[in-house]
């Protein structure tokens, strides 16, 4: 979690480039700065030079693989959040089902109109649910309170 807030900060500084592997301005301007100060027969410079170019360049490299996976936790995230609220939305709509179905058994009971009661036991959004248990008594505590 330590990464995450240095994620962000980096993420700040980086936000302005769209294609991270081609250096900035100030990165160029770096690399011609510290090449003009090299001499032509100066070797050792050079292989310094070259040396502290590939470390910044694995640095980028380094940057961007650590930018793209922070995306990837970011969309996956996302596509969890996603679905447990699909979920929830699922689940709040089945318990106003049950609960419309529930209301007009209770109102079928005290207007004693058996066929509508037959009816509505078939018609049960509970039904479903008792077969995908293999349950014929899943059914009872959701009628109990007609007692």
């Amino acid at each position: 979690d330590d990464d995450d807030d240095d994620d962000d900060d980096d993420e700040d500084d980086d936000d302005d480039d769209d294609n991270e592997s081609i250096p900035d301005l100030d990165d160029m301007r770096d690399i011609l700065e510290r090449r003009a100060q090299v001499s032509a027969g100066d070797w050792q410079s050079l292989q310094k030079l070259a040396v502290q170019d590939a470390i910044q360049e694995e640095e980028r490299a380094r940057k961007l693989a650590k930018k793209r996976e922070k995306k990837l936790r970011r969309k996956q995230k996302q596509k969890e959040e996603a679905v447990a609220k699909a979920a929830e939305v699922a689940h709040k709509k089945r318990e106003k089902t049950i609960l419309s179905w529930r209301s007009r058994v209770v109102s079928a009971c005290q207007a004693g109109e058996l066929s509508k009661l037959e009816a509505l036991l078939q018609e049960s959004p509970l039904s479903a649910k008792a077969a995908a248990v293999n349950d014929e008594f899943y059914v009872i505590p959701h009628l109990e309170f007609l007692l």
